[in-house]
Order: structure tokens, then C-alpha cells, then sequence
């Protein structure tokens, strides 16, 4: 899984996502929407490499770290 580098998660009713997640350093494009997702683990800082974070219809009342993705993000919606 370490060179995974997309993965879409959209539409499973998740409510937490493991702090695993920041493992994927290859990670490019992470698919969140249509969850129930409260907060997210601080451990997605770690994805340097991530370039498309969909967090569309979730539950989410604020993204508190969002300032360590701002410099490589390309789309986050």
C-alpha cells in the first residue's frame, strides 16, 4: 500500500478514518465525499505528495490544519 497513490473512500458512511492514513506517502488524490466524517486525523499533514482532497458531503465543521495543505494542494472541495 505504500505506493498507492489514489484512493477513493466516497459514499461508505464512514464516520472516522484511521490515523493510518498518513502513511501513504505516495498518496496523490484522497476521495472522502459522501461520508460522515466529523473530524479528520491530523496525520493527513503527512501526505506531502497529496494533490486533490474531496471532502464534498460530510460532516466536517472545520479543517483546523487545513494551512498544512494550502501549499500543494491543487483542489480541495
Amino acid at each position: 500500500l505504500t505506493q498507492l497513490s489514489e484512493l477513493y473512500l466516497y459514499g461508505n458512511r464512514l464516520s472516522v478514518l484511521p490515523t493510518e492514513i498518513g502513511w501513504l506517502n505516495n498518496l496523490q488524490t484522497l476521495a472522502l465525499s459522501e461520508n460522515n466524517l466529523t473530524t479528520l486525523p491530523e496525520s493527513l499533514a503527512n501526505l506531502k505528495r497529496l494533490k486533490v482532497l474531496d471532502l464534498r458531503h460530510n460532516k466536517l465543521n472545520e479543517v483546523s490544519f487545513f494551512s498544512f495543505f494550502a501549499a500543494h494542494l491543487n483542489y480541495c472541495f
